[in-house]
């Protein structure tokens, strides 16, 4: 099985082999500074939830629903519509997203663009993916576990893909 596997390794393309290495010790080293370090302190998880779910309640508010939050819950008109976790503020995905545009070949200038735009527009898609389970807890909708579980996630992994298709594409390394 090693053997295979190494022979497998051996036989790809170079960038492709630079890509896998510079992706698994990015990964390790993000994981173990995350759960050593980052994590039992709660930061920037901390922060990032509660800017997540100030900016869930000021677009509730904005769309004229009477909405507030008490810790990391949500509520319209008085009644709780969503708690949004640590594991809800997206910072997973931001990390994902830019962990593969470092891995990958291309310009620093067209990196940081992406990775600023990106991480921008993975924050904006997470506050209108809490907004929305908010407004449909709140209006009892029967989807909103599918909603949760599947559709927001498929809807905002499918826009990653796309911002590193992007980019690839742009950086000429597809």
């Amino acid at each position: 099985m090693v053997a295979q596997t190494s022979r497998l390794y051996r036989e790809l393309p170079a960038s492709v082999r630079q890509f896998l290495l510079r992706a698994g010790i990015m990964l390790s080293g993000w994981l173990a500074v995350y759960h050593l370090l980052l994590k039992p302190l709660r930061f920037p998880d901390k922060q990032l939830t509660h800017i997540v779910i100030d900016s869930t309640v000021y677009l509730l508010n904005l769309l004229g629903l009477n909405t507030m939050s008490k810790g990391q819950w949500v509520y319209i008109n008085n009644k709780f519509t969503v708690g949004v976790a640590d594991q809800c503020n997206g910072l997973e995905l931001m990390v994902l997203f830019i962990g593969f545009l470092l891995a990958i070949n291309g310009g620093i200038k067209s990196k940081l663009k992406y990775i600023l735009g990106g991480t921008l527009l993975i924050y904006v898609l997470n506050v209108f993916r809490c907004a929305g389970l908010a407004y449909m807890n709140h209006i009892n909708a029967p989807l909103i576990d599918f909603a949760h579980h599947y559709a927001f996630k498929l809807a905002i992994y499918a826009v990653i893909f796309l911002m590193w298709y992007l980019y690839s594409k742009e950086e000429k390394v597809l």
